[in-house]
């Protein structure tokens, strides 16, 4: 089976190259030759090695990160996306003890060069990254662990048609430290023992750090606003669009629109000149005025958006099945509601929304109504105390939770 999914990955390789060659900011050919693998120069020090698909994975890397550096370890961190590579720079890019690169692409002699010169000794993978050839790299040298363990239902369904395959190449794996029971046992179906159920990561207050000169920035620009600040976060295709239309008549709220996506700005922009709303790109504003809507169009500053918002709402739960965070807008200090659709976060859907704590919708009509709701601020504030309450209770567990990440 593994012949056959390098095959499939290799006639797929000239559309991911051409992908990476067209990439904003940091494509073209050197991004190209870095996810080849070339170019690297041997190390004298071990080094553990993170990775995290995109920008929130990063940010919740970036702690535990921390965490080895203190114990004078030497890191190696990687993401596959822009955002998530821009972020890791603007914190490690002058730490002589971080090496930067961009997710390479999946093959068996790339990882073994990267282990090779890195001398990588600590594999750490967040949520559910298992790429098949560097799992296989799994030697008496090099620890793997999965961290904060995902397996969502679709997924499930997928792997069990390749069962054998799955079942080999997760069996490299030393240890999982899971989300929950449920992702304990979806593993466990793979007669996979090695399982320990830490809970998810991003309930903890350790996982989120503010950027004070971000948040300040921010906050100069809309300081001279009276409104009612409502941000929608994390947003997809097609929600941006279900929240304006969702937005009751009244003139005392500010909408703050901050796209998933960066390369989705330009068709946001376009959305906001059809339905001919007062708007304005944050980035080309001094103050605010007399808009209606704002487009966030920054990356990386969300959460310093949420620390200046009065209420929020995370998208990638109304069009979108997976969901996002939506614990981040509580930590930063701001009430929060989301769509649905948490595919991603059953678990914390079970504490926080399935409980009431935390308000979910699945129609226009709901999400008006909890506008409207959410616009009076004493019904914000009563909300927010009840959801910091709620997180409250899971506290004290963080550091249990990096003990084990540097004891494997």
């Amino acid at each position: 089976m593994f012949i056959v999914y390098n095959l499939i990955y290799i006639f797929a390789l000239p559309l991911l190259i051409l992908k990476d060659f067209f990439r904003k900011d940091h494509g073209g050919i050197r991004l190209i030759s870095k996810r080849f693998g070339l170019g690297l120069s041997d190390q004298k020090h071990t080094h553990i090695w993170l990775h995290g698909v995109s920008l929130g994975e990063i940010k919740t890397l970036i702690p535990v990160a921390n965490s080895f550096l203190q114990k004078n370890e030497r890191i190696l961190l990687s993401s596959t996306t822009n955002t998530g590579i821009s972020k890791i720079n603007k914190l490690f890019g002058e730490n002589p003890n971080v090496e930067i690169i961009p997710f390479p692409y999946d093959f068996q002699r790339i990882y073994n060069k990267i282990i090779k010169s890195f001398r990588v000794k600590k594999i750490i993978l967040f949520e559910s990254e298992f790429w098949p050839n560097l799992l296989s790299q799994k030697n008496d040298k090099v620890k793997i662990v999965s961290f904060n363990t995902i397996i969502s239902d679709n997924t499930f369904s997928r792997y069990k048609f390749f069962k054998s395959f799955i079942k080999e190449a997760l069996s490299t794996i030393d240890i999982f430290f899971v989300q929950s029971l449920d992702a304990a046992s979806k593993l466990k179906n793979f007669g996979l023992s090695n399982v320990k159920v830490l809970g998810n990561i991003k309930i903890y207050k350790e996982t989120y750090e503010a950027n004070q000169s971000d948040y300040q920035r921010i906050k100069n620009k809309i300081s001279d606003c009276s409104k009612c600040i409502f941000t929608a976060g994390s947003t997809h295709n097609n929600e941006e669009e279900f929240i304006i239309s969702s937005l009751p008549e009244n003139n005392e709220l500010l909408l703050f629109i901050a796209p998933r996506h960066p390369e989705r700005f330009s068709s946001v922009e376009r959305l906001l000149e059809k339905q001919k709303l007062k708007w304005s790109k944050f980035s080309e504003i001094e103050k605010i005025t007399d808009e209606k809507v704002i487009l966030f169009d920054e990356v990386g500053t969300l959460f310093e958006l949420y620390m200046n918002s009065d209420f929020s709402v995370v998208g990638g739960s109304i069009k979108y099945k997976k969901g996002h965070n939506f614990l981040e807008p509580i930590f930063a200090g701001t009430s929060v509601i989301t769509g649905a659709n948490l595919e991603n976060y059953s678990e914390i859907k079970s504490l926080f929304c399935d409980t009431g704590v935390i308000e979910t919708f699945t129609s226009e009509s709901e999400l008006r109504e909890l506008v409207n709701l959410y616009i009076d601020q004493k019904v914000r504030e009563r909300r927010l105390i009840l959801q910091k309450t709620e997180i409250d209770k899971f506290g004290g567990k963080y550091k249990q939770i990096i003990q084990e990440l540097h004891e494997i």
